[in-house]
């Protein structure tokens, strides 16, 4: 309440006085509600059962939690928060505000550890922060969540390629084996909810499943802000 009072939220797609944390009520109009969808990777269908690319290929994880389509103004504020400052760099006070629509993915999870998907140190030092990292301390604490944010458990060990604008096997090529666990003991046996910005193949959170998993992990479940097509 304090952090509002001294700085008001402002809407991280146009940068509006908002009354609230979240899009302004203008850019709010633009949000697309994921609905019905498959509970396994969550694309969008007409009822929420499993879809037939999971029934082939099971993921590794328990479930996928998305309240929102990539899409409208949400996508604007998203790439605005990776990308919107000079250079490449992002925004960091994006996270809170953006934070705020992640938290229906949050609601309700039982998990015992919550892991950020991690950038390489090369995108850090580009970027200026951990997008994942910072979306899901600040989700977990408007959610009261619970679970502690375990930011160092999972390290990307090769510098990948941008997923945007892949196919999906090169996207599944381009992260294989790049995520490995620095500290089993901090996983292992535990349900652990593993948080991203933007979900569309799931191959980002399914070698980040893997790795969790070799390492131990009871189970993994994913959330992200916004599912985009893929």
């Amino acid at each position: 309440m304090l952090l509002d009072l001294l700085f008001p939220p402002r809407c991280p797609a146009c940068d509006a006085l908002c009354a609230e944390l979240g899009l302004c009520h203008r850019c709010a109009l633009s949000l697309y509600p994921l609905g019905a969808a498959c509970p396994a990777c969550a694309l969008p269908s007409r009822a929420p059962v499993v879809c037939a690319r999971c029934r082939l290929w099971p993921p590794p994880w328990q479930t996928v939690r998305v309240p929102w389509r990539y899409g409208g103004e949400l996508a604007v504020a998203i790439r605005r928060f990776k990308w919107g400052a000079r250079g490449r760099a992002g925004r960091p006070e994006l996270a809170r505000p953006l934070a705020q629509l992640a938290v229906p993915a949050l609601a309700g999870v039982d998990a015992e550890v919550v892991v950020p998907v991690p950038l390489h140190a090369s995108r850090l030092a580009e970027r200026g922060f951990a997008q994942a990292l910072s979306l899901a301390s600040h989700a977990v604490s408007l959610a009261r969540l619970g679970a502690p944010v375990a930011h160092d458990v999972l390290v990307r060990q090769r510098a990948t390629a941008e997923q945007a604008g892949l196919a999906r096997a090169a996207r599944i090529a381009n992260v294989a084996g790049a995520f490995a666990v620095t500290d089993a003991a901090r996983v292992r046996g535990r349900h652990v909810l593993l948080v991203d910005d933007v979900v569309t193949t799931g191959a980002t959170a399914a070698a980040c499943t893997r790795a969790l998993r070799r390492a131990g992990a009871r189970a993994v479940t994913v959330a992200a802000l916004a599912r985009a097509e893929g």
